[in-house]
């Protein structure tokens, strides 16, 4: 994400701008904390998902966090998308979409 955020996104932030910030893979934590600081200095609300390392230092500069617990390299991957999916799915359902009939489908895919 922190190699990301300077190709656009940042431009997008804006007083209060909501963000998940996801601060997981080959990054050093000195690359993920110096976005997060850039989001910040942007007014933006980062919220945090990542390893120990970044959810320690983000909860200490009083962000919100999820930390996802660490594994081996091989399955690391699988860990870190289930936040993602539970917040996908929590988004859809407070703004009114059912996740469970999603629109648009082929229907050689929609399911009666």
């Amino acid at each position: 994400m922190a190699g990301e955020l300077k190709h656009g996104t940042l431009a997008l932030v804006e007083e209060e701008t909501k963000m998940l910030f996801v601060g997981v893979g080959d990054e050093d934590d000195t690359s993920n904390k110096a976005a997060l600081n850039q989001i910040i200095s942007h007014n933006g609300t980062p919220i945090v998902i990542g390893t120990a390392a970044l959810t320690d230092w983000a909860s200490g500069h009083g962000l919100r966090t999820v930390t996802i617990p660490e594994t081996v390299p091989e399955l690391q991957n699988i860990l870190n998308i289930i936040p993602m999916q539970i917040a996908a799915y929590r988004i859809a359902v407070n703004i009114g979409i059912n996740p469970d009939k999603p629109r648009n489908l082929a229907k050689s895919v929609t399911v009666k």
